[in-house]
């Protein structure tokens, strides 16, 4: 399980419409999910809600040593936001909120948070530690807006580009569903010595691949949920019945006795024919009383026995 902090955060709109999606983002991925924004909000974006978002990066993206600080109030003010996260966590953000860097501009009613790993070795780049902060803010009409901006310290060019995501969480199509859109920016801060595009081209190509695995398993999740939160217990297993009206089997027959469920003996199901214990010998409906076989001990003993006065009977 990851190391998560206590958290300080609530679902708390503020009364201002959401900013839009800045230029330069390009969409990722996206989702109509079967749940309430504030719902989502519960089982993934909030501090309890860690342990299913950073399950992703564990399962989807191989990704290990997850610690995430709790969620701490941020400010207005750009100091304010950077302050929930340790003053040396190397991000290149600096200073800024990761909402002035992505949105350009602080927020306030938000909330920050600090998220560390590492990443897999992936071509030619090794294991890299990564530093991703993130941030959210619940706007007018229950739109949530969650933004992360990160950088890997032990990869070349680590001082050249961080990878950004804005998601854009809003009430779905029908009520009770949410529309969820995740966007993307690879922000170069300085030259990259002319393969900024390749890294640009092979961050987005993974980042699809691991938000739509992402989305699939927050509604699998959801489903299951749900599922086990409502379903009924499970109905009894149904046994083999003698049609109404059905005459016994002949004393010749070979036909093998009907096959009863294990799960229905143990729960005390009779076989099928025989009589309730209290109905007495015309409670069957009809039905043949089943017949008591001695057992194989008891049959040779009797023809023993039987045996034995035949014989003393003919020598008389």
């Amino acid at each position: 399980a990851p190391a998560v902090g206590p958290s300080e955060d609530a679902w708390s709109p503020v009364d201002t419409p959401p900013p839009d999606v800045p230029r330069g983002y390009q969409p990722l991925a996206s989702a109509v999910l079967s749940c309430s924004p504030q719902e989502l909000y519960g089982i993934l974006f909030s501090g309890p809600g860690a342990e299913l978002y950073t399950q992703q990066h564990r399962e989807i993206g191989r990704q290990w040593d997850l610690v995430a600080t709790g969620w701490r109030r941020a400010g207005g003010t750009a100091a304010a936001p950077a302050a929930a996260a340790p003053a040396e966590d190397r991000s290149l953000l600096g200073p800024a909120s990761v909402f002035e860097y992505v949105l350009g501009q602080p927020l306030p009613g938000s909330y920050s948070r600090l998220l560390t790993f590492w990443n897999p070795k992936k071509g030619s780049a090794p294991d890299t530690r990564c530093v991703q902060r993130q941030q959210f803010c619940v706007f007018r009409g229950g739109v949530l807006l969650f933004a992360t901006a990160m950088n890997m310290l032990d990869i070349p060019f680590k001082d050249c580009f961080t990878v950004n995501t804005l998601w854009r969480v809003e009430p779905g199509p029908a009520p009770g569903t949410t529309s969820v859109a995740i966007n993307l920016k690879v922000n170069f801060v300085r030259a990259a010595m002319g393969v900024g595009g390749i890294i640009a081209s092979r961050s987005a190509a993974d980042s699809r691949a691991f938000f739509v695995s992402f989305l699939a398993n927050v509604e699998a999740h959801l489903a299951a949920a749900r599922t086990q939160a409502g379903a009924p217990l499970p109905a009894p297993l149904p046994t083999p019945a003698a049609p109404r009206g059905a005459r016994p089997a002949p004393a010749g027959s070979s036909r093998a006795p009907p096959l009863v469920s294990p799960f229905a003996a143990a729960s005390g199901a009779l076989a099928p024919g025989a009589g309730g214990g209290g109905g007495g010998g015309g409670g069957g409906g009809g039905q043949a009383p089943l017949r008591q076989t001695l057992p194989a001990w008891k049959q040779l003993r009797a023809l023993v026995v039987f045996a034995i006065f035949a014989f003393t009977l003919l020598h008389q």
